[in-house]
């Protein structure tokens, strides 16, 4: 057989690859028509030519599909090689083992094409780097129990389909999807087996090429009975977003440990980082399953977020919604340095449950170094709370939280430490709001210490209007200890009852701060307390008749400041009332 040219060619003419003169090129295995000179010798090999001389054609086999028929030459001129062409069998469901053919293929091909079919792996190998591993659609590879697959060149597969099958394990690609591993994204079925496969393969691909580590995630629901544990550096998660995108579902047949996601501590290096976005979080059935949505953290040591050359910088979580779990949606434990944007969490349901938990519960550990920017957390739910600190511990410390532009919305929030526990360096700050507030701003030093607490520029409104109760109440007990508290240039709408609440607090501010339309009983008060000051705070009343006993009360204190408080004739009683006063303090202007 011989393909037709002509004896000057024109360079750009494309030619018809189907006509045939008998003379020009010629493939053969021996013993065919030699167009008119001598046959190609007749050893077994293949020979083609285009002159008298006959080669031989070493670099590649050209066998078609079964690895046993060779192509003709025709084809050959538009054809890519494949792992069938060095003999691969694809087609008897996975039966013979193809690494050889692989292998083979590796050696002599950049672009490693797997055309559709089952290939069985039945030894551990790795596939090196500075190839690319093509998977057409229906491509899988089926890895033998006991068989480890490391792939470091660039994979290119279809996306959300199943590419790999068998017991065994694959790792090393940078980019994944979890249905390459088998996740049905059903809501239902379990996808954590082949979600924690994904996230296994681009931990293990620090050495390998094809972008940032990535694990990718499809429009839809995956369903998760059991724990994904996230422990390596630069880890990406991408999903679809958190509405109507990505969702992880918390069966109701759940087992083991509580969180459905958990970024763990890396027990080689104490360290992680990378970026997580575009998903909700939820469980199947309300208070059934996981009690805990997203856990960062770790009990048995600090979890740092450190990459990029040994430089410290946050991880980031972003455009992420977690619901109705009643232990927390987000749990932070022992863990520092991590950025949230555009992250909420929802309690409407769950009796109790809390939005988001930051715990340091043993000696020496710490939780903080975290910012939280546009962020929102609702807890309308009985008992619920928007955010909870707990210090726990002797040298247990929680510090360097910062929230900016942050909505808090129905439940209180709870700080508190004991047995030793310290909570520091807590920022509530540029324009957070406090919407429909049906809980207090509790912090209570109860054997422990609480210093550097602001609550500056925020909006204070209750969820019922006239609700009896405090926005803050702050009280030390046992040996405890609470000092340089700022509550500064505040705007506190429709209360009713004591607004701002001081007990056994020594060192703090209530400056600046804007009361409108609020009833009831002293606005700011201070009970045994010290080294404060309570100035240029004003009432307003824009839409309501109700009036206050005293806009400010200060009973057993010393070395304070009260001045230029201005109510508008808006109390009952006393603009400013001392019940016995010390003898180091301050008052005047005001009225």
């Amino acid at each position: 057989m011989a393909l037709n040219f002509p004896d000057a060619p024109t360079v750009g003419d494309i030619y018809n690859a189907s006509t045939w003169d008998g003379e020009k090129w010629t493939l053969t295995d021996g013993g065919g028509d030699g167009g008119g000179i001598s046959d190609a010798p007749s050893d077994g090999a293949f020979y083609g030519r285009r002159s008298a001389a006959w080669s031989s054609i070493t670099a590649y086999p050209f066998l078609a599909t079964g690895g046993t028929t060779a192509l003709t030459l025709p084809d050959r001129l538009f054809f890519q090689a494949t792992v069938l062409d060095y003999g691969a069998v694809n087609n008897d469901a996975g039966v013979t083992a193809c690494d050889t053919a692989i292998n083979a293929t590796i050696t002599n091909q950049y672009r490693v094409l797997f055309p559709r079919g089952n290939y069985r792996i039945s030894a551990t190998a790795t596939w090196p780097a500075n190839h690319t591993y093509e998977f057409e659609p229906g491509a899988t590879l089926v890895v033998d129990a006991g068989v480890t697959l490391t792939i470091r060149g660039t994979v290119v597969a279809p996306m959300p389909v199943t590419l790999f099958t068998g017991s065994g394990i694959v790792l090393g690609i940078r980019q994944v999807w979890p249905e390459w591993f088998g996740a049905f994204r059903n809501g239902v079925s379990n996808d954590q087996p082949a979600i924690q496969k994904a996230q296994n393969c681009i931990e293990a691909s620090a050495t390998s090429q094809g972008g940032p580590a990535t694990l990718k995630f499809s429009q839809g629901n995956y369903g998760v009975a059991s724990q994904i544990l996230v422990t390596a550096n630069t880890t990406q998660w991408e999903g679809q977003g958190s509405q109507n995108g990505t969702t992880f579902t918390a069966l109701a047949a759940w087992s083991g440990p509580s969180g459905v996601i958990r970024v763990q501590r890396n027990p080689l290096g104490g360290v992680t980082g990378g970026t997580f976005s575009g998903f909700r979080v939820y469980p199947q059935t309300l208070g059934v399953g996981s009690t805990i949505g997203i856990e960062i953290g770790d009990a048995s040591g600090t979890l740092d977020t450190v990459f990029h050359g040994g430089d410290h910088q946050a991880a980031i979580f972003s455009d992420i919604t977690v619901q109705e779990f009643s232990f927390a949606c987000w749990h932070i434990v022992n863990a520092r340095l991590f950025h949230f944007d555009r992250c909420s969490a929802w309690v409407q349901f769950v009796a109790s449950g809390i939005c988001l938990r930051f715990r340091a519960i043993a000696a020496t550990q710490f939780t903080g170094d975290l910012d939280f920017n546009d962020c929102q957390f609702v807890a309308t739910a009985t008992g619920a709370l928007t955010v909870g600190f707990e210090g726990i511990g002797a040298n247990a410390q929680i510090g360097g939280v910062g929230f900016h532009a942050t909505i808090f919305y129905g439940g209180g929030i709870f700080m508190g430490t004991d047995s030793g526990g310290t909570v520091f360096d807590i920022w509530f700050t540029d324009r957070c709001q406090y919407d429909g507030m049906s809980g207090t701003i509790n912090i209570s030093a109860n054997n422990g210490d609480i210093h550097n607490i602001n609550f500056i520029s925020g909006y204070y409104t209750p969820f019922i209007e006239d609700t009896a109760h405090p926005i803050f109440n702050l009280y030390v007990s046992g040996t405890g200890q609470m000092s340089a508290v700022t509550i500064n240039d505040n705007y506190f709408a429709q209360t009713d009852g004591n607004v701002i609440n001081f007990s056994g607090v020594n060192g703090f501010s209530a400056c600046g701060n804007t009361f409108s339309d609020v009833n009831g009983g002293s606005i700011i008060s201070a009970y045994a307390s010290g080294t404060f000051n309570i100035n240029n705070n004003r009432m307003l009343r824009r839409a309501t008749s109700g009036s206050a006993l005293n806009f400010i009360r200060v009973e057993s204190s010393n070395y304070y400041t009260v001045r230029n408080n201005l109510c508008h004739g808006y109390v009952t009683g006393a603009v400013f009332a001392e019940v016995s006063p010390g003898g180091s303090r301050a008052a005047d202007g005001n009225a």
